[in-house]
């Protein structure tokens, strides 16, 4: 969410965001990082991770290969080859947000109430996760988790000024060498609301909104949403919660490629086909950079749109990802 175009960009090349509705571009100096970081999620609108909802411990190997004759059917339930299994309570999600949330008057006036939801379960149940619940007795708002007992967990928060804040949910057990903790640790910045024997469901499919319910709990104004398949420790927390700049994001190795000219070689592989799928992967990595963006569009535009039409299945879905991180 880093541009006035709402880019549903996958940095990790594991999922395949599909956006829907029309969320709506931070205002003009607004956006996050001192820059147009920012997608505010109106009614009917969302973002979904995958078509069979992601989870960290059972990464698909969709996006993670990238053999020219794949097609989606063969690739989409394969796990990822681990080298040590992973447990499916370890994980962290952060995200920026705007306080206050949901912009849409009309929706916090209603009777009962309303909910700002942030996060969905797969179908068929689309559990919510993690939502803000306001009414008339709690203007501002009631942060609550759900967890894998379908158990909510409502949480008293410090009262937030109007701005960017940092949420981070870290999910541990003592096996974690980072969090040797039972449970889970709920950030608002760098307080810290301490669940045990508390733990989410380790399944995400829908960002943003409630779509299995016509789409009226929109959450409000994100940046940077991130889900890690490990916990955080509380000093990385912190250290997110003061980031004022792009500076220290894990892209590392995206932003040494773009040093190097990377999309000058990988172009010039694009004509092979054994090559082709995987130098789109690249270049779709590659473009997770606003500022390499319109460098690759211009280096490979034309022969982008040829491969969208590829008689291989991978390189159609890889070249149709790369115009999608353009756009």
């Amino acid at each position: 969410f880093d541009g006035s175009s709402c880019l549903t960009v996958d940095a990790a090349n594991v999922l395949l965001p599909v956006r829907a509705g029309d969320p709506k571009p931070v205002a003009i100096g607004q956006g996050m990082y001192k820059s147009t970081w920012g997608v505010e999620f109106v009614s009917d609108s969302c973002l979904t991770f995958h078509p069979d909802g992601f989870k960290t411990y059972n990464v698909p190997a969709l996006l993670t290969t990238a053999s020219p004759q794949d097609t989606f059917m063969n690739t989409s339930q394969s796990p990822y080859q681990w080298y040590h299994e992973p447990n499916p309570r370890h994980f962290t999600i952060s995200c920026w947000f705007f306080w206050p949330l949901c912009s849409d008057d009309g929706l916090k006036s209603r009777e009962g109430g309303c909910q700002c939801v942030l996060l969905q379960s797969s179908p068929p149940e689309m559990l919510i996760q993690i939502f803000v619940h306001f009414d008339k007795e709690n203007p501002e708002g009631i942060w609550t988790l759900v967890d894998y007992e379908r158990t909510k967990h409502a949480i008293k928060t410090p009262k937030l000024n109007p701005g960017w804040h940092l949420l981070t949910v870290v999910s541990s057990t003592t096996e974690s060498p980072a969090q040797k903790y039972n449970g889970t640790k709920f950030f608002l910045d760098e307080w810290c609301k301490r669940l045990p024997k508390v733990w989410i469901l380790n399944d995400f499919y829908n960002l943003g909104n409630d779509l299995s319910r016509g789409g009226r709990k929109p959450f409000g104004l994100i940046a940077d949403f991130r889900i890690y398949a490990r916990c955080l420790s509380d000093d990385e927390v912190r250290k997110l919660s003061r980031a004022e700049n792009t500076d220290k994001h894990p892209d590392q190795i995206a932003r040494r490629l773009a040093e190097l000219d990377a999309a000058t070689v990988l172009v010039q592989r694009l004509d092979v086909p054994d090559c082709a799928a995987e130098c789109l992967r690249a270049l779709g990595s590659l473009a997770t950079l606003s500022t390499q963006r319109a460098k690759i569009f211009h280096v490979c535009g034309r022969q982008l749109l040829r491969l969208m039409t590829s008689p291989q299945p991978m390189v159609q879905r890889q070249a149709k990802r790369l115009l999608n991180n353009l756009s």
